[in-house]
Parts: structure tokens; C-alpha cells; sequence
């Protein structure tokens, strides 16, 4: 196996998806990994095995955080991938940091690669579907959407490029929504 193959990784954690949310289950960390290459186009990617870490756990960073079996276990597997205890440790910094304030470029990419998927018709899909499983009304769930639709920031040119359409759409869809409602 080549250092930070995707494969590999994807394999690895894909039991750990199983018991997640519908926000964050194996299909969303497949659909990250299918944008990498084309978010990070014109971007200097120095690290790839980081990028595919950060693709591949993007959904379990809770349960690297504070010390955990899960965290002893993919500490153990990425010393048998040939990382490094100072590359371990920070790749769990940018794991945990990488939803809300990425700094690297891979941390952006894989940010980038998250956030995109909740702009458009498949976002509003998905804050409804979380929205529902969570209990919340329309209206608390538009409200939401449309807070993460202001806030959201791209980190890569292309992923605002990307973000342009999409956000667009979805405002319109929530406004048509909300005057129905």
C-alpha cells in the first residue's frame, strides 16, 4: 500500500460510519472524496496522504478528540501506513480544526469539499432530512439553512466559484418555501 492511499483509508473507516448521522454518513465522506481533485485545482496540495486523512475522518473527528480506543486505533493504523508521531499529531490538530477554521490547503480543500454539498437542491434536501431526524419544524430548519447559506465562506477559489450556483438556488427555493408556509 502507498502512503495515504485513498482506498486504504476509505476501507478503514468505513465501519466506523455505520452509527453516524445522515449529515455525516459514509456516502457524504465519499461524495468529500470525489471533489478533492477538482477543489483543489490551481492549489498547491503539498500533503496528499493529510488530504485523504482529512477526507476519509472528516466525520469522526469527535472521536479523536480528548484520547479514545478510536484514537489509539487510528494512531496505531496510520503508524503502520508509515506516519510519523509529529505527523500523527498533527493531522488530529487539522482533523479537529479543519469544519471551522482550516489553515492548510488541504484543510481547506476538505472543508470546501464538505460545505459545497449543502448549498443547492441536495443542501436543502439534507438540512430537511437532519431538520426531521432532529425534530425541528420547517421553519426552525429554514432558519438554520439559511444561517449556514450567510455564514458559509469558501476557503478555495473554486470552491466559491462552485458556491455561487448553488447558494443562489437555495435562497430562492427557502423564499419560495417560507411565502407558501
Amino acid at each position: 500500500m502507498a502512503r495515504g492511499d485513498l482506498q486504504t483509508y476509505l476501507d478503514y473507516v468505513r465501519p466506523h460510519y455505520e452509527a453516524k448521522d445522515v449529515a455525516h454518513d459514509y456516502a457524504h465522506i465519499m461524495r468529500i472524496c470525489l471533489r478533492l481533485d477538482d477543489l483543489a485545482t490551481g492549489l498547491a496540495v503539498h500533503d496528499r496522504p493529510l488530504l485523504h486523512f482529512l477526507a476519509c475522518w472528516h466525520g469522526l473527528a469527535d472521536r479523536i478528540v480528548g484520547g479514545s480506543w478510536f484514537a489509539d486505533a487510528t494512531r496505531a493504523f496510520l503508524t503502520e501506513d508509515a506516519w510519523v508521531d509529529d505527523d500523527i499529531d498533527t493531522a488530529f490538530v487539522a482533523l479537529v480544526r479543519h469544519s471551522s477554521s482550516p489553515v492548510t490547503v488541504e484543510e481547506r480543500v476538505v472543508h470546501d469539499a464538505s460545505a459545497i454539498e449543502l448549498m443547492g437542491a441536495f443542501g436543502i434536501a439534507a438540512a430537511f432530512t437532519q431538520g426531521g431526524a432532529e425534530g425541528r419544524s420547517y421553519e426552525e430548519t429554514m432558519v438554520a439553512h439559511e444561517r449556514f447559506l450567510e455564514r458559509t465562506e469558501f476557503k478555495t477559489p473554486r470552491g466559491q466559484e462552485l458556491s455561487l450556483g448553488g447558494r443562489e438556488f437555495a435562497r430562492r427555493f427557502l423564499a419560495q418555501l417560507r411565502a407558501e408556509l
